[in-house]
């Protein structure tokens, strides 16, 4: 299929990407993992803005999605695993047209990895309670939920809504059974977690698999008005997994695919189409895009968009578009898919 690259930036190790209209016009945000920038690029291809300077080790940049601008990130996440600092910014441009920002620490959270908006909640992963090595996951961390403000830097209040999970690697938001959910994964299996409702202020944490799983998408891929889950396993993992639901609470394997130290994967409609993008950063290091070889089926057709390039993270932007955070080049890339 036809796809245009279009390389919007470079960023050495860049790790993060997001992207939201500021002003009527699409600006991307990409970070690097290091110690190093967060940069913001308009879609007119200007050259970039920098969001900040210092310090970088950014897991995450996630929108408000207000109209301003605004956006939350981890920072002070350090490879490998040294995020003993790791902390929640609040992030907005200062100018219509983005080109000044300012930030504000909003949350001391140890050990971070992964963030998110669901249903008015920030949510906040940690990968660890404490550590004493670099491979120490014996004490585990957890999930973190605090209401957003609309006021820009108002410190977050976070409690922990679920516990127990080790090497938090993966976060998603879905709906299931007419409710939306957030999922998160680690060594110790994956959760949905379901959003206080009615008269109770209790989260609900249920476990869906209870095995190792790094990263996960959920979606109706074949059409059957059910969602699937479809998992990267194990950690940093060489198994394109997907599971079907086959009665309440119960999960099974129905058809594994092989990948090279999967980072990533991306569910949901690309050109009005079920669709699948997986992120490689082993072997070849590929941005794949697999689809349904027809409606009702798991089988999957894959096309290689890119190779050398490892990306870290990627996030669908438009109806069309891809965007990736390629880490082995150092690259932030726009794909645009034509069926």
């Amino acid at each position: 299929m036809p796809v245009e690259k279009t390389i919007v930036g470079h960023l050495p190790m860049v790790y993060a990407v997001s992207a939201q209209r500021v002003g009527g016009r699409l600006v991307v945000l990409a970070a690097t993992e290091l110690y190093g920038p967060c940069l913001a690029f308009s879609s007119d291809d200007s050259e970039p803005v920098e969001v900040w300077d210092r310090p970088g080790g950014t897991m995450s940049l996630v929108p408000v999605h207000d109209g301003s601008g605004r956006f939350l990130a981890i920072q002070q996440a350090w490879p490998i695993y040294h995020f003993e600092q790791a902390r929640v910014v609040d992030v907005r441009p200062t100018d219509s047209g983005a080109q000044a920002w300012q930030s504000t620490n909003v949350l001391e959270l140890p050990f971070a990895h992964r963030l998110a908006l669901f249903e008015g909640w920030v949510i906040g992963a940690t990968m660890a309670g404490g550590k004493t090595a670099q491979e120490d996951w014996s004490m585990p961390g957890s999930v973190i939920a605090a209401p957003l403000s609309p006021e820009w830097g108002t410190p977050l209040r976070p409690k922990v809504i679920c516990q127990g999970i080790r090497r938090n690697h993966g976060m998603a938001m879905a709906s299931v059974d007419g409710k939306p959910r957030l999922f998160v994964s680690g060594i110790d299996g994956l959760f949905m977690l379901t959003a206080p409702h009615g008269d109770t202020d209790a989260w609900a944490c249920e476990r869906l698999l209870n095995h190792d799983v790094s990263d996960m998408a959920v979606f109706d891929i074949d059409g059957d008005g059910e969602p699937e889950l479809v998992t990267v396993e194990p950690f940093h993992g060489d198994g394109l997994v997907f599971y079907k639901r086959f009665k309440k609470g119960v999960w099974r394997e129905v058809r594994r695919l092989a990948i090279n130290f999967g980072h990533v994967v991306w569910a949901g409609m690309l050109n009005d189409r079920p669709a699948l993008v997986v992120g490689n950063r082993g072997g070849e290091k590929e941005l794949v895009l697999m689809r349904p070889e027809r409606q009702g089926s798991l089988d999957m057709l894959a096309e290689i968009l890119d190779t050398g390039v490892g990306p870290a993270n990627i996030v669908v932007i438009e109806s069309d578009t891809i965007l990736s955070a390629n880490h082995a080049l150092g690259e932030i890339v726009r794909y645009r898919v034509s069926d």
